[in-house]
């Protein structure tokens, strides 16, 4: 941040004119180590939050099993396995992907689906089912084509996920009346 503020200044006040963007160049080196640096050590904390998020739902799907809430919680694998294989996915090298790793998680998502019958007619779990079909979809598409599908891909996940958040998980479990 003091740099960007020094770098702004120099620019602003047009000193780069006076010594030919010299001192220029020598903060742009400066911002573009600590910047790299930045970005290692915000890959860690990412990682290490993520992995911490993952444990705690993974705690938080068992207590629903053990408290009889089950629809609850298989809707919840079904986000978590989902999830797990987007992540397993690489980006830059498609062919390095664990395409059987990723099967077996997306095998897992239909499974859970075929569970997830709430016992009421709950809002939204009959687009949140076909939204999970049609990212599976796109992620076999992508796996089977490489980088053509990969926007695709993300955006029926983003639909996924948008169709996960309408749902009420509370009401999942609930009893016809």
């Amino acid at each position: 941040v003091p740099l960007t503020g020094k770098m702004e200044s120099y620019y602003k006040s047009k000193e780069y004119t006076t010594d030919g963007n010299q001192k220029g160049r020598e903060m742009v080196a400066s911002y573009l180590k600590l910047y790299d640096q930045f970005n290692t050590e915000y890959s860690k904390l990412d990682s290490a939050i993520s992995q911490h998020n993952s444990e705690l739902r993974d705690l938080l799907i068992e207590e629903m099993k053990k408290d009889n809430k089950v629809m609850a919680a298989t809707y919840m694998e079904i986000g978590r396995d989902m999830r797990r294989a987007l992540e397993a996915i690489d980006p830059e090298d498609p062919a390095k992907t664990d395409k059987a790793q990723i099967e077996k998680l997306l095998g897992q998502v239909k499974e859970n689906m075929e569970k997830l019958k709430p016992a009421e007619d709950v809002s939204g779990v009959k687009s949140f089912k076909s939204s999970a079909e049609r990212a599976i979809g796109r992620i076999r598409t992508y796996l089977a084509g490489g980088n053509d599908a990969f926007n695709d891909m993300v955006e029926a996940y983003n639909d996924f996920i948008r169709d996960s958040n309408r749902i009420d998980a509370s009401e999942l479990d609930n009893k016809k009346k």
